[in-house]
């Protein structure tokens, strides 16, 4: 997309996958784009990926498999996540009591760049 004053933006829709044991090609995947973008970039989208405890509710387990790998890929592309009002959580489960568990899954993350258009 052009933007009249700053020239091309950059917006990436990332869907993450199910498996988490699939999701690092994803994360590669993207950041092998980096260097294709000069100006601001924004990826939106369902990253099916918590990245602490603390984006997480549930009864069980509070280990977030597969976080290190998306931390990875945020760190090396300068990745920023852009914050989000009154929604803390995306997903749920459709379960209740003790098996409820939500998430937070859908998200933006924008470049250093995207702060300045």
């Amino acid at each position: 997309m052009k933007h009249p004053t700053f020239g091309l933006c950059y917006f990436t829709f990332v869907y993450g996958h199910p498996k988490t044991s699939k999701r690092k090609e994803v994360w590669d995947q993207l950041a092998s784009f980096q260097e294709h973008i000069n100006g601001p970039w924004i990826w939106i989208g369902d990253f099916n990926q918590v990245l602490s405890n603390a984006e997480k509710q549930s009864s069980t387990s509070q280990n977030c498999p597969g976080a290190s790998y998306l931390h990875d890929c945020l760190r090396d592309t300068e990745m920023i996540p852009l914050q989000s009002t009154r929604v803390k959580y995306t997903w749920k489960n459709k379960r209740g009591g003790h098996a409820l568990v939500l998430e937070k899954l859908d998200r933006a993350f924008i470049n250093n760049a995207w702060l300045h258009t």
